[in-house]
């Protein structure tokens, strides 16, 4: 009698809604193997388990027409999906196809022969269990022994990991309205052609936020060609609806050294390999003039914000009524005593153009490299407005440059009095991501995932870096 006593009191409808549902909010979190068939059970486990199964979705081409019969069947498990994540897997190569330059076709071996300290993954994919010194990486054809490279992977390889996506088709993409984020992360090395984006994002008409991290590119020819319609699409293709923007230009020194060193003497300019990036004008000239109806912005390493601040100043009309938070990159922020002048100004016309955003509250002008990081920092939250200078090296904000920030604290916000600070960073930057983790930007400037991944490679890289010098 105690132990039937003792069954009915521990019932499952015997608990309290409340411990009913932290017990299933645990279990969907857990996701064990097999936990989504427990739908079946009784309509509330179904209602909570569907919720945070169909909340983001993973989906391989062949899911796609399963995905379609679903929605079909019930609008509610439409309306649940918050995240669409769509991996396109081409066919594998085989190792015979290493050393032909003409293939770039890229698939997931590429992480198997000499790239396997690249992260392709998303998410927490590949945090847990990493190990970037595994042992078991030895492949001494494609440069790896017992978890070191110690050869750099050939120019057929990295031109074939970085080739071109072809989008292009004479259909057109059908309207569609849901689609209010647009997300492509720095794992997708293969690179979108300007016109690939505008054909995908020009009829996304509900679209809002563009989170897009492409790779640098190489070539100076293709660079050039690219920097040029990419200005044009920023400046009159994008959906108007957008609201946030965010761009993230990655890039691999040792990379682009290995591809300069192992090109042919005699190329023409165009085919010439760029270590460095050169900036075009009026890529930031476009993104000023986009920004005027952004709430956010933020674009790494892709553009000079001083072409940005030099647009603003020609077009003396421009207010940006909504803009709440900007980050932008400028080659100037770096060490050198020619620089302290220029950077100067660059500050001071930051402010002067920081006054026309009457709803800014966090701005961050910054750079940074292997070896050094710094950033410009304005911060206003309730009825406190400050400036910072955060970096591994130190710079003087000159009379002038503080009364310009002053005056978008008073004019802004209302605030009577600005906060200047300093803050050194100590740390070592062993890449430009140790750079944006050592910076803390108020502002984010690229995905998390994509951060972690920036930093794992990079401490690889620079275990590479040390092997052979």
């Amino acid at each position: 009698m105690l132990g039937a006593s003792i069954s009915r009191s521990l019932s499952w409808m015997s608990l309290p809604p409340e411990i009913r549902l932290m017990i299933l909010e645990a279990i969907a979190q857990q996701k064990h193997p097999g936990w989504a068939s427990f739908v079946s059970v009784c309509k509330e486990w179904q209602l909570l388990i569907e919720n945070q199964n169909f909340r983001r979705l993973k989906l391989q081409a062949p899911c796609l027409e399963d995905l379609e019969s679903i929605f079909r069947q019930s609008r509610r498990r439409r309306r649940l999906i918050q995240h669409i994540w769509l991996d396109v897997e081409l066919p594998e190569y085989s190792w015979r196809s290493c050393k032909e330059i003409e293939s770039y076709s890229w698939s997931r071996p590429n992480s198997k022969h000499w790239f396997k300290n690249f992260y392709f993954n998303s998410d927490n994919e590949d945090i847990e269990g990493a190990d970037l010194n595994c042992s078991s990486w030895h492949d001494t054809q494609h440069g790896w022994v017992d978890g070191q490279q110690i050869t750099t992977p050939p120019c057929s390889a990295v031109l074939r990991l970085f080739g071109d996506v072809d989008l292009w088709s004479k259909e057109d993409l059908p309207r569609v309205e849901t689609v209010t984020t647009f997300a492509v992360r720095r794992q997708l090395r293969r690179r979108l052609p300007p016109y690939a984006l505008w054909f995908l994002l020009r009829n996304l008409s509900g679209l809002e936020r563009i989170i897009y991290e492409p790779w640098r590119r190489w070539e100076r020819g293709w660079r050039v060609v690219n920097d040029r319609c990419f200005s044009q699409v920023v400046q009159d293709d994008l959906p108007q609806s957008l609201k946030r923007v965010s761009v993230f230009e990655d890039f691999s020194e040792s990379l682009a050294r290995s591809l300069q060193a192992g090109q042919p003497v005699l190329l023409s300019w165009q085919q010439q390999m760029e270590i460095s990036r050169v900036v075009e004008p009026p890529i930031g000239a476009a993104f000023g003039a986009r920004s005027v109806d952004l709430e956010q912005l933020s674009v790494a390493y892709m553009v000079n914000a001083e072409d940005f601040f030099g647009s603003a100043a020609r077009n003396s009309s421009w207010t940006w009524h909504h803009l709440k938070s900007l980050a932008l990159t400028s080659q100037l922020l770096r060490d050198t005593p020619q620089n302290h002048k220029r950077i100067d100004n660059l500050l001071y016309q930051a402010g002067i153009t920081a006054a026309r955003m009457p709803k800014l509250q966090d701005f961050a002008l910054w750079y940074g490299i292997k070896g050094e990081a710094c950033a410009f920092i304005h911060r206003r939250h309730g009825g406190r407005a400050s400036i910072t200078w955060r970096g591994t090296w130190d710079m003087q904000l000159s009379p002038r440059v503080v009364e310009a920030w002053q005056c978008v604290a008073i004019e802004n916000h209302l605030c009577g009095t600005l906060q200047v600070g300093k803050q050194r960073v100590d740390s070592v930057i062993g890449s430009h991501g140790d750079a944006i983790h050592c910076l803390d930007l108020p502002c984010p400037v690229v995905a998390p995932a994509s951060l972690w991944q920036i930093r794992m490679e990079g401490a690889s890289t620079s275990q590479e870096d040390h092997r052979t010098s």
